[in-house]
């Protein structure tokens, strides 16, 4: 089987699945909270309220349906992420 990098996203999304299904809701928040400060530093205000409002709308989107199967979602986080790549081989 050849490794692609959606049946990589597809593994990731049924990982975090399980993750938050095996966690507590309490372990569940801490570990949120712990990911937001170390995501935040160096950020603008401005820069914040964006990842924050996408991360929120993609958990919600996530809790209520399949993630990697979400039709023009998916293809706008598959365009997102190659744009993302390219915009980090040019910052290096």
């Amino acid at each position: 089987m050849k490794l692609t990098k959606s049946y990589l996203k597809q593994l990731v999304v049924e990982e975090l699945i399980k993750e938050k299904e095996t966690m507590a809701a309490g372990d569940y928040r801490k570990k949120d909270i712990a990911q937001a400060k170390a995501a935040q530093q160096g950020l603008t205000g401005a820069e914040r309220q964006i990842l924050s409002t996408i991360t929120g709308k993609l958990k919600v989107v996530a809790s209520k349906k399949n993630l990697a199967a979400s039709g023009q979602v998916t293809t706008l986080l598959d365009r997102l992420d190659k744009e993302l790549d390219k915009l980090i081989a040019t910052l290096k």
